[in-house]
């Protein structure tokens, strides 16, 4: 297998890359159309057609070929786990007290994995399918058409193009990207509707590497004035936020917090220090974190929600992501691609959780991509003139 120096990494114009989609069309539907209860309706739920100009590289026979791949082996992953193969195994949140790497763990059904990958003749992606689940994994689905891949030694191998097409045009690479530009359009409406003054205070919960961050700051046009706060324990994945900020232009001020993002006594801490410094965030994004709480996981998914919430500053805006329930090829992702265990969730359920964290879902929107992967949701914090109104 060939090896490539890192110097010879990304050496393509910043702007060509990690490109972002366009919402094309959108529509409001009836909250109930889409299984939520009437005690339930957030604001307003919108429908979103996005165009991805890595999808829209190829042809139409392409991606038929790259979904009824994907559809054959969520089939069999599927029956699979039905006769007890495999299971969706939940366990603890992913993350590690120490700090330190975690030793490698099989997900999903490896047997499977094995043959899946070996069968598409690609050592690009078997070599990216070793990335998983780290951040550095979606790094690569969020720009498919990077010429190398860096694996987990540190060794640099060439992209082929069975590699480039699986990452620009599978099911899960293809949500990512839609999710990344519902945030980036959020940011940009809310920035337009006020007036943020000369600093931002923006805080990624689990950021991993902050692309989708990164590239919203961008879009909206605030970030060489964004002071953005990136919390999370992964530092391998943390590491790579300078050179990503640096391919991509950004201005703003960028800082880390290594914590563990669960632990309501640390975000107590965080918030404090924060107000005390007049640095408490007009923008939070927790867009993918909330599927590693939940019961399964040992992570109380209100309190989680309370604890981000809380931390906003009032007249701020907080951006969420969960996976769904109703998504396509489930099986696929968690039983072939081996992706750690993800709590799904209907959206009704994401607005009851909402609900129950005291987050008042008269200021929540939901954004819906036609790929059905992700629920992607906002809400605006109220004012405390605002709230002290409602409360009265």
């Amino acid at each position: 297998m060939a090896i490539i120096t890192s110097e010879q990494l990304y050496t393509r114009p910043a702007p060509e890359l990690y490109k972002q989609g366009e919402i094309q069309g959108f529509h409001a539907i009836d909250p109930s159309s889409v299984g939520i209860d009437p005690d339930n309706h957030p604001a307003l739920v919108w429908s979103l057609e996005i165009a991805d100009p890595y999808v829209d590289s190829y042809s139409a026979s392409e991606r038929f070929g790259v979904i009824s791949s994907e559809n054959a082996a969520d089939a069999t992953a599927r029956l699979r786990r039905i006769l007890g193969k495999w299971q969706r195994k939940p366990g603890t949140a992913y993350y590690d007290e120490n700090g330190d790497e975690q030793d490698k763990q099989e997900w999903g059904d490896p047997s499977l994995t094995k043959g899946f990958f070996n069968a598409l003749g690609s050592e690009a992606l078997a070599d990216w399918r070793e990335l998983v689940p780290t951040a550095s994994a979606l790094r690569y689905l969020s720009d498919p058409t990077m010429n190398t891949l860096t694996d987990r030694a540190g060794e640099v191998h060439p992209i082929d193009d069975t590699a480039h097409k699986w990452m620009s045009l599978s099911t899960d690479a293809v949500g990512i990207r839609a999710r990344g530009t519902v945030l980036s359009e959020l940011v940009k409406a809310y920035v337009q509707d006020h007036d943020l003054g000369e600093n931002v205070n923006w805080m990624s919960v689990a950021c991993g590497t902050a692309l989708p961050t990164i590239q919203g700051a961008l879009a909206a046009g605030i970030d060489h004035k964004t002071s953005l706060l990136l919390v999370d324990l992964d530092k391998n994945a943390m590491s790579s936020t300078v050179e990503i900020a640096d391919e991509l232009g950004f201005q703003g001020e960028i800082q880390q917090e290594r914590m563990n993002v669960f632990k309501p006594e640390k975000v107590a801490d965080l918030k404090e220090r924060l107000i005390a410094e007049g640095k408490r965030p007009k923008l939070v994004d927790i867009m993918g974190i909330l599927e590693y709480t939940g019961e399964n996981l040992g992570v109380d998914s209100v309190e989680f929600l309370k604890m981000y919430y809380d931390i906003l500053e009032p007249g701020g805006r907080l951006l969420l992501g969960q996976m769904r329930e109703d998504r396509p090829r489930l099986d696929f992702t968690m039983g072939v691609v081996g992706w750690p265990y993800v709590q799904t969730r209907t959206i009704n359920d994401l607005m009851g959780l909402l609900k129950e964290a005291g987050i008042p879902l008269d200021k929540a929107q939901v954004y819906l991509p036609k790929d059905g992967v992700y629920t992607v949701c906002c809400v605006d914090k109220p004012h405390d003139s605002e709230m002290l109104t409602a409360a009265i």
